[in-house]
């Protein structure tokens, strides 16, 4: 800060903090887990069928997003996870999105250390001079013997909120509030657009078995009238070759030779 109290680097200090994003929430049905003897009172209840993931933006005070790291709930991941698209779109946005895993899917030692590890290498990138600040909650994995060693090499002076502060200190509430909406009304866009396509597809499928219908009736009574063409052909060569009374009809020719 300057001797008036304004901060002079803002592009110095960050803040990043985890958020549960469910990918199913609102599409799936939801189930309960109700755990207590038998005929008693039940002793917990548990919510289920909700697949989530971890989202960790890092922001800077200057208002730029560079990184948001996604952990998945896997062993690990592949560059199949996601698709080079969504990639893009956040490169463009000048975010680079990171994927992590971890075991039962929220931050550990070991994933929170690649976060900063890809955060490190864009303080390189953009030379941004250091120390930097980055403020965050006192969860369990900041305090990892590795995470604190690669923190302290790499002059990222860590700031904690104090315990039970975050509901009233956190900055970054109106950030994460904002990502579950985007992601809302993108799922509600995919949503639209699959039950859409369900639709057509079903639309077409009708459309072409009405249509195989219509060529299946045209094709009989094309069948129907050749038949009756046929009939009636047969009858008018058979009425040509016999007179009124049902004798055989005499030409010309055959009358004047008998006549001779």
């Amino acid at each position: 800060m300057d001797e008036d109290g304004f901060i002079v680097f803002p592009e110095r200090i960050f803040n990043a903090d985890e958020t549960p994003q469910f990918m199913n929430y609102g599409s799936s049905p939801r189930t309960a887990t109700c755990t207590g003897e038998k005929g008693g009172a039940i002793t917990k209840y548990t919510e289920e069928a909700r697949v989530s993931v971890t989202l960790t933006p890092f922001i800077s005070l200057d208002g730029k997003c560079p990184l948001l790291q996604v952990i998945w709930q896997s062993a690990y991941v592949t560059a199949e996870t996601l698709s080079k698209s969504i990639f893009d779109k956040f490169r463009s946005a000048g975010t680079r999105l990171l994927q992590s895993a971890a075991a039962k899917g929220y931050q550990t030692g070991a994933s929170w250390l690649h976060a900063l590890k890809a955060f490190d290498e864009y303080l390189d990138k953009e030379k941004i001079q250091r120390p930097v600040v980055l403020m965050l909650d006192g969860h369990a994995s900041r305090f990892d013997i590795d995470v604190l060693r690669f923190c302290r090499e790499k002059q990222i002076h860590v700031f904690l909120s104090p315990p039970d502060t975050t509901g009233l200190t956190q900055p970054l509430d109106q950030i994460n509030a904002a990502l579950h909406g985007w992601y809302d009304v993108q799922t509600g866009k995919w949503q639209a657009y699959v039950q859409n396509s369900l639709l057509l597809a079903r639309r077409r499928k009708e459309t072409r078995a009405d249509l195989g219908a219509a060529e299946l009736d045209l094709e009989l009574d094309d069948e129907g009238e050749a038949s009756d063409d046929d009939e009636q052909d047969s009858e008018s060569h058979s009425d040509a070759g016999s007179d009124d009374e049902g004798r055989p009809s005499t030409s010309a020719g055959e009358a004047s030779q008998s006549r001779a």
